[in-house]
């Protein structure tokens, strides 16, 4: 077989994105269908707006890392764990949708927490699945590192809109887009980017952001407490991202890389 005929043999790039664009739709707006069917969450002007602004963002980001590994390896494997992947972006736009009912009916406000514990605790079982089954792919690890910012970026607007943190909590929100970009225009000026050190600290920061989140999203804390929180640990959120570019701009000395 030719080199040609076995390329076009291939799976054709825009196949695995139409596939996850479909599976996604029908995930999201079945579920809120039942939901307003059932009588158990009304389908609000709002809700709809919020989930369709978050779907497309969300399938947007999909497309762009299924673009950016398709040049840098194979062609877009969706595999079992990938799929896990996928599914917690799923209960993202469902939260999104979710919290904007919760200013009529704080009673949402548990549901909105359950959603967003659902796209943060599955980051654990999608990265063990594909060890486990032996599947793991850069598309997979890509698309888990976006999801994971997008769970962040989502939780901290949410946190900010329903008054629970205090507005500067959205600067750690943006933090890593931030830090890529500038990585990204350091790049394109030609300047040197190093490897980023493995460090203890990053998933304490992590699970700091996220904390600080699932606490101000639960109903049952008084929302003074929740944003005295949300003061406390975003100045050391944000010194750790400032920390981390300042290593790979190799502005720490090289003694510390």
């Amino acid at each position: 077989m030719t080199a040609t005929a076995t390329s076009s043999a291939r799976t054709p790039p825009w196949r695995p994105l139409a596939l996850v664009g479909c599976c996604s739709f029908l995930a999201v707006g079945g579920t809120m269908w039942i939901l307003a069917a059932t009588g158990a969450a009304p389908v609000t002007g709002w809700a709809l707006g919020g989930m369709a602004g978050a779907f497309m963002i969300f399938l947007s980001i999909v497309g762009w890392v299924m673009a950016a590994t398709t040049r840098r390896a194979d062609p877009p494997r969706l595999t079992a764990a990938t799929w896990v992947t996928l599914a917690r972006g799923w209960a993202l736009v469902l939260f999104v949708g979710i919290v904007a009912l919760v200013p009529a009916d704080p009673g949402f406000g548990w549901a909105a927490l359950g959603l967003f514990l659902a796209a943060t605790t599955l980051d654990a079982a999608d990265g063990a699945l594909a060890r486990r089954t032996g599947t793991e792919t850069v598309l997979g690890a890509r698309l888990d590192t976006e999801v994971d910012t997008l769970v962040v970026l989502a939780g901290t607007v949410a946190a900010v809109v329903l008054g629970v943190v205090p507005s500067v909590f959205l600067l750690v929100g943006v933090a890593r887009y931030a830090f890529v970009a500038g990585i990204a225009l350091r790049k394109r000026r030609g300047q040197p980017v190093y490897d980023l050190e493995p460090s203890r600290y990053r998933k304490v920061t992590g699970a700091a952001i996220m904390g600080t989140i699932a606490l101000a999203l639960l109903p049952a804390v008084d929302p003074a407490v929740s944003r005295a929180v949300g003061w406390v640990v975003t100045g050391p959120i944000l010194a750790h991202f400032l920390w981390d570019y300042l290593g790979v701009s190799g502005r720490r000395g090289t003694s510390e890389r």
